[in-house]
Order: structure tokens, then sequence, then C-alpha cells
């Protein structure tokens, strides 16, 4: 008890509480960009002339295929130089691009579900491709995808921990700036297992979220079999 209340300072739990805040607004900021990103690739490859979809699928492939560490590494000594940004803007654009590319197969899973019928009968309500698409496929598709929208976000909250390793201060950056107090082994202990313990309750809590959605899905009827209209 002694070496855990050692720990918890007034001083250390603002550190932790820092950390977990720049953690989450990251990974908020990661998963809204990702998501607008990842929805227009995923329209491009399915709808869109090959020569749009060709290079759209060529991007998703490479950063599906390719380390997250490689391109944080990358956006910090790559992009944030060549193109004058500050490191945290140069890594959230490695990172938008990296899950977009994700969300966009997530995406194109729940377009490719929807009953085809549904095209035609929206046609016939007067819906242009347009309209179809914003008031009627993606909508839906959404709501299929959600419980694996919910993972990616999981992920992009495990992942920011990335960011330790190039000085922005999210969670472990400052827990680690907390354990540099300490030399007591026991004390190091106790600050990783306070790190630990944000990042379970955290993705945890979404982890339930995401198998109630899960199983609320399995238990309605499938989704595309009719069109409903406003």
């Amino acid at each position: 008890m002694e070496i855990i209340s050692s720990v918890f300072t007034p001083g250390n739990v603002r550190y932790f509480l820092t950390g977990l805040e720049a953690t989450l607004q990251f990974a908020m900021l990661s998963i809204l960009f990702s998501f607008v990103l990842g929805t227009v690739l995923a329209l491009v490859i399915n709808y869109a002339p090959k020569l749009l979809g060709y290079p759209a699928m060529l991007f998703v492939e490479l950063y599906r295929n390719t380390p997250l560490l490689l391109w944080v590494l990358f956006g910090r000594f790559g992009v944030a130089k060549a193109f004058r940004l500050d490191s945290y803007m140069a890594v959230l654009v490695m990172f938008v691009f990296f899950f977009g590319a994700i969300v966009c197969e997530t995406m194109r899973s729940g377009l490719n579900a929807i009953n085809k019928g549904q095209f035609e009968a929206a046609a016939s309500q007067g819906f242009s491709f347009a309209g179809m698409l914003r008031y009627i496929l993606v909508p839906q598709a959404v709501k299929l995808v959600m419980p694996q929208l919910l993972s990616t976000l999981i992920t992009i909250i495990k992942d920011t921990s990335f960011l330790s390793v190039i000085s922005i201060a999210e969670l472990m950056y400052q827990g680690r700036a907390v354990m540099a107090q300490y030399v007591s082994v026991s004390e190091k202990i106790v600050c990783y297992g306070i790190i630990i313990a944000i990042y379970f309750t955290i993705n945890f809590s979404l982890s339930l979220l995401v198998r109630h959605l899960s199983n609320k899905q399995k238990s309605r009827k499938p989704v595309g079999t009719s069109l409903k209209l406003g």
C-alpha cells in the first residue's frame, strides 16, 4: 500500500489524466476522419469508374499491408519536415490514412451486404444515384458495420501508444514520465499497472458495447430485404 500511495500523488494523477485526454482526443479525431476517408474510398472502389477505383484500391492495399509504426515514423520524420507540419498533425494524417484503409474495407462489406434490389427500388422512387447513396445505402451500411467501426476505435486507442516513441504526450508517454521519477522496480510496476488498467477499462467497455451491438444485429431481420422511405 505504501508503494501504491507513493505513486498516486496529485501530480502523478494529473500526468496520467493529461495523457488520457490526449489519447482520447487523438483517437476520436482519427476515427472521425478515417470514417470519412474510408467511406469515400469505399464508394469510389465500389461505384466509380476503374480509372479512379484502381488507384483507390492501391492506396488501401498499401496501408493494409504495411505496419502502422512505419507510417508513424514516416509522418514524424518525413511528412512533418517535407510539408512543415508539426509532429502531431503529420502523425494524425498517417493514422487517418492507415485506418481509413481499414474502414474502407469495413464499409465495403456493409455496402455489399445490402440487397441489390434496393437500387431498383430507390430508382423507382425517383432517387438520383447520389441521393441513393446518401439517404439509403450509406446509412444502412454504417448501421450494419457499427460493431466493426467500434472495434477499429479500440485498435486506434491502443495504437496511440506508438506516439510515445516520437515524444507526443499521450497516455504511455506521460506514464513513462511518471516512471522516470522512481528507481524502485515495484513503483515502476505500479505505474505500468495504472496504464494497463486505464487502457483495459476503456477498451473493455467498448468491447462490451461491440458485443451488445453484434448480438442485437444477429437477432434482427437481415438488412436489405425492403426499402423504407421517409
